[in-house]
């Protein structure tokens, strides 16, 4: 095919995407696949025919015979689970080399055509057709260069009318040509399309004009429509006359090939032929994207007047770029059993080039949209299949016979067509009754076991009754039924099966066709339900029993799905027209002054009164709104009614209380509580929070205003600074005496410490203090002095810097210190360490006692909520400390503890044992005794002297030994 002189192929771009739906009726599991030979493009086209009560499938193979890839036309049948198929013996003179034989092919009421596009040297094209079985004769309707007549091919419903297109004719401006036979023919009006438009790029034949056949002809890009493309819609060449444009359809985006495909046949079920055109080059344009080749079909109803008008379309746009959505589009028949014909619709590059077909459903709704019945992935029949989607056999086309009609879908990139048969579908008409038909809560006729207890429950029984029918169905199924109760609110589960105390029953229940089947099971109504307005909803979920038995039955996914819901109400004591419009009057007061100090630890309380005037209200409740600066403490019992149920606001429910106050709240009721709840102030200085009431209906305007009170409550802070000093040690005493003998250590040194305290109960934002520090006496002598800068003992504070070594002129010290922040009840200590100075003991020593007076003053600068600090009056104290002096050395000794002496004779004991077992060990103690006595007393003199003279060698040798030793002597 030719393309500015050159061949017209239809090209594609390949984008992967990806897709999954749920199956319907087209058996998946068992399809029926046909290939062909390698690069043949087996699958190019598709037609089926139907003769004397046979089906036989024709597929265009274009590039078959590798020899010259002359191309070939195939004849397949069904063979077990496979197509068998066998190529056509159709014979052909002249050049037939590169003819792509094949390239269309239709058939209606057993005439079959098949057309080479590009036969002969110079690309004339040509056709081929037969009759039944007869064998296929040649027809060559057209005689011009570079026409490609037979790239589209169309033929009348009975058969009898060929249509043959040949877009690249007359300088692609394009030509249809029609004729009963090879002998008669009949052209269209000249081109008037423009120098290139493609006119005959597609053809399709329909009851168009009410009951009356007629063309449908599209052009490949027309410049008058911004190259969108143009449908143009004919009279049929009737009794071989000149065929008449009636009207036109127009692409709606430059470039999206409208006309690139073409069905005619009735989807809504209307009498009517309608038109499926497919556009696979539509774009979607968005702000943050562009998705190009998405494609796009546009379905036109025609009206009861025979128009095609916009108004009455619908477009089906694609998701997936280069996908091509609307490359093909084919009449499916009744595939679903509904009565409706179906549509179906090739993206054979979506799904990264694998393709992708989408079944939509007819209805007499005409929404297509909401009628996708199943998407079909070519990936699932051969991982590596390539263009699926790209053909369909038009037409309905029921192979197995079951009334269904089923789908043949090509794939020529793989060379392979795929036959995928139509499952029956069973319709299930179910019924679902209450008896009674309504509840009164107040009527408890059963018994439930719950918990281990026999309860008296309301209660009715529950009837559901089954049948099914359709088309082709088995004489009977196994259908697993669910019957779910409260549908609407599950969790809540207010209606339960009497016999397994469970909302849910599932049960497998064996169905003959067309015959009603019904059983009966008593429901019952817990007695804790809090939505006692709302409808209670049973549901019957039918399924049938999977088989992997070919072509078994499925249900329908929609009006016969068998799905049914019936509703239970609830009595209310409302009046005739069963809607209580109540009349909630709400009281709100607070025991508690408007003003909250801040710090106080204050609990307030909100005392609420709701009466009733009017109807029953459902589900009445009562919400306190808790800003941050609000805290929940609980709601006070004695004072509550019993049945108030109340939720604390946290994170899961929400900043707010909400107090179950009656379900209902009867007419001509009161009920009262009362909140406590303790404020915790922030920046502001005040807070408002909203009391309310209300119910599940709505009351009447004219009575909601005292459904709401704003509460207000404003903040204040009231704090008082108390100030306190004391030293360590608490007396101080000079020993004059030792200062005159000019010791270093006779002047002591002291402690400090000087105390600012916020009595509350508020917080202080800001402080400052002065301590006046005496360091001379009135008379000018120094006395006492700094010996560190102030330190924080305890909290926080800071103190400027004092001048340690400077003189003071005679002057006190003064100590300025800052405080940010005081909570009520805390305390700042600044420590001080002094010394005395000797200076005014020695100058004034007639003074016994001196007193050193430090003044403390603090005030408070800055308060909660910005509040004036101005008036609020500056706190001071003095500090005295008495300084001694005493004039004796002894005076100062302090008696000695008891406990000296006592621990010094321990030790010195200890010692002198130490060392006399030192002089035990090394033998100090030792005595030498004298040499042993042999005489005997009578062997010896009576008396002897103690010494001889002559013996003694110790005699005196000075003159004083002398006289001593005469003396003694």
């Amino acid at each position: 095919m030719f393309l500015n002189g050159f061949l017209l192929i239809k090209v594609t771009v390949l984008i992967a995407t990806f897709i999954v739906i749920d199956s319907f009726n087209f058996d998946e599991k068992y399809p029926l696949i046909a290939r062909g030979e390698s690069e043949s493009y087996f699958g190019y086209s598709l037609a089926v025919q139907e003769n004397s009560g046979e089906k036989w499938l024709f597929v265009g193979a274009p590039r078959d015979n590798h020899l010259n890839n002359a191309g070939a036309l195939y004849k397949c049948g069904k063979s077990g689970q496979n197509l068998n198929c066998n190529r056509v013996n159709v014979i052909t003179v002249g050049s037939t080399a590169e003819q792509w034989l094949g390239a269309s092919v239709t058939s209606r009421s057993g005439t079959t055509m098949v057309c080479s596009p590009r036969f002969g040297e110079r690309v004339r094209g040509k056709c081929y057709y037969s009759r039944g079985n007869l064998p296929f004769e040649s027809y060559a309707p057209w005689n011009e260069d570079i026409c490609q007549l037979g790239y589209s091919s169309a033929l009348s419903s009975d058969g009898n009318r060929f249509y043959t297109g040949g877009p690249s004719c007359t300088k692609n401006a394009g030509r249809l040509v029609a004729s009963t036979g090879p002998t008669t023919i009949r052209d269209d009006v000249e081109s008037l399309m423009g120098d290139v438009s493609y006119y005959s790029y597609a053809i399709s034949t329909g009851k168009i004009w009410g009951q009356t056949e007629g063309l449908v002809v599209s052009t490949g890009f027309h410049q008058n429509s911004n190259f969108a493309g143009k449908v143009e819609l004919l009279d049929s060449y009737d009794k071989l006359t000149s065929a008449t444009k009636r009207s036109s359809l127009e692409g709606r985006q430059p470039g999206e090939h409208f006309g690139a495909s073409l069905a005619v046949f009735d989807i809504d079920n209307d009498g009517r032929d309608d038109i499926v055109v497919g556009a696979p080059h539509h774009t979607i344009y968005t702000n943050s994207e562009i998705k190009f080749d998405v494609g796009a079909v546009y379905v036109y109803f025609q009206t009861s007047k025979g128009l095609y008008e916009k108004e009455n379309s619908l477009n089906i746009t694609g998701q997936f770029s280069g996908g091509q959505f609307g490359f093909a589009v084919a009449n499916l028949g009744d595939s679903n059993g509904d009565g409706y014909n179906d549509l179906a619709v090739g993206a054979p590059y979506e799904d990264g080039g694998s393709g992708v077909v989408y079944i939509y459903h007819g209805s007499h709704t005409k929404n297509l949209l909401k009628r996708l019945g199943q998407i079909l992935k070519g990936s699932s029949y051969q991982p590596s299949i390539r263009s699926f989607g790209f053909s369909f056999i038009s037409g309905a086309s029921d192979f197995d016979g079951n009334g269904y009609g089923d789908l043949t879908v090509g794939a020529y990139e793989s060379d392979m067509v795929v036959h995928i048969p139509a499952r029956p579908v069973v319709r299930m008409t179910n019924k679902l009754t209450f008896s009674p038909n309504s509840i009164t809560l107040e009527k408890k006729e059963c018994t439930a076991k719950i918990g281990g207890s026999n309860v008296q429950v309301t209660c009715s029984k529950l009837k559901y009754c089954l049948n099914y029918d359709g088309k082709g169905v088995p004489g009977s199924i196994n259908t697993n039924i669910t019957i779910i109760l409260d549908v609407q609110q599950p969790k809540a589960q207010r209606l339960l099966f009497l016999k397994t105390n469970q909302n849910i029953m599932t049960q497998i229940i064996g169905l003959s066709v067309k015959t009603e089947l019904c059983q009966e099971e008593y429901v019952y109504v817990r007695p804790d339900i809090r939505d006692k307005l709302t409808s209670i909803e049973a549901q019957i979920v039918p399924a049938i029993v999977v088989t992997n038995a070919p072509l078994s039955p499925i249900l329908d996914i929609y009006d016969g799905n068998g799905r049914v819901t019936k509703s239970l109400p609830i009595f209310k004591d409302c009046g005739s027209d069963d809607i209580c419009i109540p009349d909630l009057q709400m009281t709100v007061t607070t025991i508690a002054a408007g003003t909250y100090i801040q710090g106080s630890g204050e609990r307030w309380t909100v005392d609420v009164t709701i009466y009733n005037a009017e109807e029953d209200a459902f589900g009445a409740e009562f919400y306190l709104d808790f800003p941050p600066e609000l805290s929940y403490i609980n709601t006070d019992k004695d004072f509550t009614d019993s049945f108030v149920l109340c939720f604390a606001p946290d994170q899961k429910n929400g900043p707010f209380l909400r107090c179950e106050i009656g379900n209902p709240l009867r007419s001509k009721k009161t009920v009262r509580l009362r909140v406590i709840v303790e404020p915790k102030p922030g920046d502001d200085n005040s807070i408002s929070f909203l009391a309310q009431t209300n119910s599940t209906i709505s009351e009447l305007e004219s009575t909601m205003a005292d459904n709401k009170k704003l509460l207000s409550l404003t903040f204040k802070a009231e704090a008082k600074l108390a100030l306190g000093s004391w030293t360590r040690p608490e007396e101080l005493t000079v020993n004059v005496t030792a200062l005159q003998l000019n010791e270093t250590k006779a002047m002591p040194e002291y402690t400090q410490f000087c105390e600012v305290r916020n009595e509350g109960p508020s917080d202080i934002l800001g402080a400052k203090f002065r301590i006046v520090f005496p360091t001379y006496t009135p008379e000018g002598y120094a006395i006492n002095e700094l010996k560190a800068q102030p330190t924080i003992q305890t909290g926080a504070a800071t103190c400027d810097t004092v001048p340690l070594a400077e003189k003071p002129n005679k002057k006190p010290i003064y100590i300025d210190c800052v405080v940010n922040r005081i909570t009520g009840g805390q305390r700042v200590v600044i420590k001080l360490i002094a010394q005395l100075v000797s200076e005014a003991f020695l100058e004034q020593l007639n003074t016994d006692k001196f007193t050193l007076t430090s003044v403390i003053t603090a005030n408070i600068t800055g308060l909660p909520f910005d509040q004036d600090v101005s008036k609020i009056p500056m706190a001071s104290a003095e500090v005295v400390v008495v300084v001694k002096k005493i004039a004796k050395q002894q005076n100062l000794l302090k008696a000695t503890p008891w406990w000296i002496p006592v621990v010094s004779a321990i030790v010195a004991t200890a010692i002198i044992a130490g060392v006399a077992g030192l002089l035990h060990h090394y033998g100090f103690f030792k005595r030498n005794r004298p040499l042993e006595m042999t005489a005997t007393l009578e062997t010896m003199p009576e008396s002897q002297p103690l010494q001889p003279m002559n013996q003694n060698s110790n005699r005196p040798t000075s003159e004083v030994d002398r006289t001593v030793y005469e003396d003694s002597s």
